[in-house]
């Protein structure tokens, strides 16, 4: 048993530290995943009638898989991506815009619960990945547990006194 803990928690906590120092995100191979931390994307607002088609609504907490983008031309009306704005939050939200401009394409975003767009407009440099359309349920609480410092020290503290037990 001891073993068997050794060895799911290190790896837990090897990811969890990366992905604290990654933004919360590690991409492996052009994939990543991304725990989702607030609701703007779990359900459909009234107002936001370009939905009617879409149903693909990401419920809080759940963990989704994500695509590197490395053009604008990659990214299309209505799909839904991850990108960094201007305070370094990670986003999760649907592009209900494109613009062409001369500093480049910029993307106007909205969560599907929210009834107006966000402020911030991110370029392709701000996007994180697009989603894949497939999800975890419910993963995103432990991952986002464990990429705060209270996690990393928990894990370490587990370790340590699984540690301790066996020498001991």
């Amino acid at each position: 048993l001891f073993y068997v803990l050794i060895i799911l928690l290190v790896p837990l906590m090897a990811i969890a530290i990366v992905s604290k120092f990654r933004d919360g995100v590690v991409m492996i191979g052009g994939k990543g995943a991304i725990a989702v931390a607030s609701g703007s994307m779990s359900e459909k607002h009234p107002d936001n009638a370009y939905l009617a088609g879409l149903d693909d609504q990401i419920p809080t907490y759940d963990m989704i898989v994500i695509e590197r983008v490395s053009s604008p031309t990659d990214l299309k009306k209505y799909d839904t991506i991850a990108y960094k704005n201007d305070e370094g939050v990670n986003i999760i939200h649907r592009i209900v815009n494109i613009e062409y401009t001369a500093d480049g394409t910029k993307f106007t975003t909205r969560g599907d619960s929210n009834n107006a767009d966000d402020k911030y407009k991110p370029t392709i440099d701000d996007v994180i990945g697009r989603y894949t359309g497939k999800s975890i349920p419910f993963v995103g609480l432990f991952v986002m547990f464990l990429q705060s410092y209270s996690g990393i020290v928990t894990i370490a503290a587990v370790i340590y006194c699984l540690l301790m037990i066996e020498w001991v």
